[in-house]
Parts: C-alpha cells; structure tokens; sequence
C-alpha cells in the first residue's frame, strides 16, 4: 500500500472512476471496519460506518484534495464517525435521565 499509488487512484477517484472506487474499497474498508470494531465493539456498527466512510468518500470524490497520507486521511474520518457515534448515544442517555 504505497503512497503513490494511493495518489493515482485518488486522481482517478476524483474523475468519477468506479475502478479507483472498488480499489480503495477492497485495499482499505477491512482495516477501516476493524478499526471501528475495536472502538464501537460492535460488529454490525462496525460494518454500517465502513460503509458509510466510503460513501461518503464517492460522494465527496470531487472536493478530495492533495491528502498526503491516504491511509490516515480515512481513519481520522473513522476517528471522527466513531466520536460522533458516542456523542450521540451521550445526547440520548441524557436525555433519559431528564
């Protein structure tokens, strides 16, 4: 997993390219649902935000710009998803008590 050819299917990604899509996916989204496992514990929601990371990720291929670091780009994205999880789950447990 080399940083150059993270730059060229990047490139390609941002052109629309469903082949740079599917690479991404199949090189990245295991590590990224096992990263999301390790925080939620939990295997459905793991999957779910892979899922989610990477759409979001086609969906905002055009706006992606130089990212040095591929690899760290996607799991701060994670990082965050996951935080927002816990955030949210903070809010409703809130709630509960009031």
């Amino acid at each position: 997993m080399d940083r150059q050819s993270d730059e060229l299917i990047l490139q390609s990604l941002r052109q629309g390219s469903y082949d740079a899509f599917d690479a991404l996916y199949m090189r990245y989204a295991p590590h990224v649902e096992a990263f999301a496992f390790c925080m939620l514990k939990n295997r459905s929601e793991a999957e779910d935000l892979a899922h989610d990371i990477f759409l979001k990720l086609w969906e905002t291929r055009e706006s992606i710009g130089h990212i040095k670091s591929f690899r760290s780009y996607l799991f701060r994205m994670t990082k965050n998803a996951v935080f927002d999880i816990f955030e949210q789950i903070g809010r409703a447990s809130c709630r509960e008590r009031v």
